[in-house]
Order: C-alpha cells, then sequence, then structure tokens
C-alpha cells in the first residue's frame, strides 16, 4: 500500500496551478468570441484611461503586477466616472476586467482578491452610488388596446421612419411576437456590436482578429 501522505504528494506536483492556463490554451484570445473581444476592449480603454487619471504606472505593467488596492480601486472609479445604475452592471464590468486581466497575464485572477472585490463592491460602492438590483422596478406591459394603438399607428402611418410596405409589416410582427411571447428585443433582430477594425482590439488581440471580424 502506497501511504496516503505520499499520494497526496504525488497528486499534488502532478496538478497544475489553479490559476495557470494550461499551454496548449494559454492564449485566451483564441478562445473569445467577437462580442467578448468587444466588451474586453471596452473596459481595456477605461483601464487605460483610469492608469492616466490615477497616475498608477503604465497599464500594461500595473495589470501584470496589480494589487488588490488596485483591484478594489477600479470599480470605484468606474462608479465615479460612468452611468452605472444596477448591480448587473457593477458585476458585468468587474467580469470584463477578469476577462482583460487573464487576455494579459495567461493565468486567471487570484480567487481571494476576486472574491474581495465583488465583496467590496456590494458593501461599499452599491451603497454609497444607490445602485439598484436588477428588474427592481419592473417593466411596463401593454394590454390589448395599447398594442392594436401601436399596430394601427405602424402600418398605417409610420411612413417617416419606414417609408415602405414590407419593413412596416415586420415591425408590427416584431412587436405582437414580444407581446405574446415575452422574447427580448435582441432575439428578434441583429442587435450585435460592430468590431472596430484598429485601436483596442488591434493592441489586444492582433491583426488576424480584426481581419476575421471583417472577412
Amino acid at each position: 500500500m502506497v501511504c496516503t501522505k505520499t499520494m497526496h504528494l504525488f497528486s499534488d506536483a502532478s496538478m497544475p496551478d489553479k490559476h495557470k492556463i494550461e499551454p496548449q490554451s494559454r492564449n485566451p484570445r483564441s478562445r473569445y468570441s467577437e462580442q467578448t473581444e468587444i466588451n474586453v476592449s471596452g473596459i481595456f480603454n477605461k483601464w487605460r484611461r483610469y492608469c492616466a487619471d490615477m497616475k498608477v504606472g503604465e497599464w500594461k505593467v500595473t495589470l501584470e503586477n496589480l494589487e488588490r488596492g488596485t483591484t478594489q480601486d477600479f470599480p470605484l472609479y468606474t462608479c465615479e466616472r460612468y452611468e452605472i445604475t444596477s448591480w448587473g452592471s457593477g458585476h458585468e464590468y468587474i467580469r470584463q476586467f477578469q476577462q482583460l486581466y487573464t487576455t494579459i497575464n495567461g493565468q486567471y485572477m487570484d480567487r481571494n482578491d476576486t472574491k474581495e472585490v465583488y465583496k467590496y463592491y456590494r458593501s461599499v460602492l452599491i451603497p454609497r452610488f444607490g445602485h439598484r438590483a436588477p428588474n427592481i422596478d419592473g417593466k411596463p406591459v401593454l394590454n390589448v388596446d395599447n398594442l392594436r394603438v401601436i399596430l394601427t399607428f405602424t402600418i398605417r402611418y409610420d411612413t417617416s421612419i419606414f417609408p415602405g410596405e414590407r419593413p412596416r409589416i415586420n415591425l408590427a410582427g416584431c412587436y405582437r411576437l414580444l407581446c405574446y411571447t415575452g422574447a427580448r428585443p435582441a432575439e428578434l433582430v441583429d442587435g450585435e456590436r460592430q468590431k472596430p477594425k484598429d485601436g483596442p482590439i488591434q493592441e489586444l488581440f492582433g491583426q488576424s482578429a480584426v481581419q476575421s471580424s471583417s472577412s
């Protein structure tokens, strides 16, 4: 029988660092969708602006040697300078910053640092800036009479925005689907943002990512 302690030592030695990414997948850029790349480039712009405004150092060096205090200070900066009104938006910024960290460093952000930044956001920043819980205000719901008025206006009178008949009929169909199925507008139309052809996308993900979006 092999000693249990020896088995644990062997197991620990053979397991990779939990924060490291395996060599064959070390470059996380290849795993990102186009929309994720757009999101990461957006938080990248905010991070560069933060480093310049707060004079914490060059953006890449600061990110490679990221300290917990800076990790918590960056969400404070975004809350002060951008229109964040709900928990969901604040959490999304933090997740995007984690993706930016992984993109640059090739490893995941320290788990304890991640827990602390979420704790700081929930216990300090949410009360301070009055961020509301997601969907706390509810959404207005149309009744049949409201829908009839909207459809009549869209099909008969709304010729300035949609001069052709086909787009007005398509829009009326979208209204009915939204009303009776509870679907989101983005599920019925192409609402994807277009990837920019230069700037932060190229700096983060290289020329190949820019070319793939235009092909």
